[in-house]
């Protein structure tokens, strides 16, 4: 009589759950590392909305200058509002608000149109634009 052997196939229960825990530990290492990627990465999207935003505001500031007319520095403020930024940037991503604008000089009877300091809201992220330095700052979440 002649014996046949069995052949294995497949793996077994401790062989699956050994590759399942490990896959749950490299998963626990990994999402909190994406999801600070993701964080940072909508982070550097807002920063880039306020700074077209603050482009586009110096655009209509030089707009209003372009028409032969030295405004004072109230008068460029109250030009600056938000519907003529979205005609040039169109869609932002999210929503923004402006504030807190000033210019280069304002005291001086001959207004230096440069925006040395903007504030935009974008997603409830407040950014602040320090034209003496040259850089965003995160204000404050609100």
């Amino acid at each position: 009589m002649k014996r046949t052997t069995k052949t294995k196939k497949g793996f077994t229960l401790v062989e699956l759950i050994v590759v399942l825990v490990i896959l749950a530990i490299l998963a626990a290492m990994l999402i909190p590392a994406l999801t600070g990627y993701i964080d940072e990465a909508r982070k550097k999207k807002d920063y880039q909305a306020a700074s077209e935003v603050l482009t586009a505001a110096q655009a209509v500031v030089a707009q209003y200058y372009g028409d032969d007319t030295t405004p004072t520095a109230t008068e460029a403020k109250a030009w600056v509002t938000k519907e003529r930024i979205q005609k040039l940037t169109g869609e932002v991503s999210g929503d923004f608000d402006i504030s807190n604008i000033t210019f280069a000089d304002e005291a001086d009877a001959t207004l230096d149109l440069t925006i040395t300091g903007i504030k935009v809201t974008i997603n409830k992220a407040v950014y602040e634009w320090n034209g003496a330095e040259g850089k965003w700052e995160e204000a404050v979440n609100a």
